[in-house]
């Protein structure tokens, strides 16, 4: 989504302690706000009509992007996505500001065993990632760092998914934003009847915003009846968590940055299988000069 900058206004303000140039002042206020903000202004309404008329998480950010624009008058550079690793991030020339989002890695899901053939297993979803989202003017010689978190990982048999890592940014000041990894889902043996839980959302701290990934699924049998509901859970803002695939394969790995792996169904078969593995967070920062 794309909320553009209100130009700021450059000239001087008119002054009725100055009747000689107060027309010519009044005049150019008048032109500015028609050429420049109002136009402006127009298309946020457009933004925000869009963003009502969608997902909650547009609507999230649509009013974030607005209090971080409106006011200051920054030009937005290229966003820059910091996809796994660790490191320090190299601050461009002339940054004045930077709005970062941060995605901690999902959970992924438990596996399944097939016990024989006899009896159903399905497996819990992972959890999603943490979510936090902050707005920061920049210190010229501040200096930052990062790390990205990895995807949990999954196993074949009755074993439970491993936690997503966290993702994390701060600067040599006191900015200090951290996404938790999603927990793993839990893994299941055949039976006739129970449930495998799904693993806990990461949670987050330091934003101004700061969201609790979704939960992973609860993998289920009822009566002999296997219940596709381990869905791996959504990272806290902005990307989907993952649908469960029906029965007798792996669990689906999630694509989405920062969701959870999608649980595993066997359906009176003796193989075993994994769950899907987790997605690995993700760090966006949006610079501003």
């Amino acid at each position: 989504m794309t909320i553009p900058t209100v130009p700021p206004y450059a000239g001087q303000l008119p002054d009725d302690s100055d009747p000689v140039t107060f027309s010519d002042r009044a005049e150019a206020v008048f032109d500015w706000l028609v050429t420049g903000a109002a136009p402006a202004i127009s298309s946020v309404a457009s933004e925000m009509n869009a963003a009502l008329a969608g997902d909650p998480g547009s609507v999230v950010e649509a009013v974030g992007d607005i209090q971080d624009r409106l006011g200051p008058g920054y030009l937005p550079g290229a966003p820059v996505y910091l996809q796994s690793g660790s490191g320090n991030w190299a601050v461009p020339a002339g940054l004045k500001a930077l709005e970062i989002r941060v995605f901690g890695a999902g959970g992924a899901a438990g596996g399944v065993d097939g016990s024989g053939g006899t009896d159903d297993a399905t497996s819990g979803g992972g959890g999603g990632g943490g979510y936090c989202r902050h707005f920061h003017q920049h210190v010229p010689g501040q200096s930052y760092s990062y790390q990205v978190g990895a995807g949990g990982v999954s196993a074949a048999g009755n074993a439970a998914g491993t936690d997503g890592g966290a993702s994390s940014f701060a600067s040599s000041g006191s900015l200090a934003l951290s996404a938790g990894g999603g927990r793993g889902g839990s893994g299941d043996a055949g039976k006739n009847t129970g449930q495998a839980n799904g693993g806990a959302g990461g949670m987050a701290s330091g934003g101004t915003l700061n969201l609790t990934g979704q939960a992973g699924g609860m993998g289920k049998v009822n009566a002999g009846n296997p219940v596709p509901t381990g869905h791996g859970g959504a990272p806290g803002a902005e990307f989907p968590g993952t649908e469960i695939r029906f029965m007798n394969q792996d669990g689906a790995d999630a694509t989405s940055p920062g969701a959870g792996g999608a649980g595993a169904i066997a359906n009176s078969v003796s193989d075993d299988y994994r769950g899907g593995h987790g997605a690995p967070g993700l760090i966006i920062i949006q610079p501003y000069f």
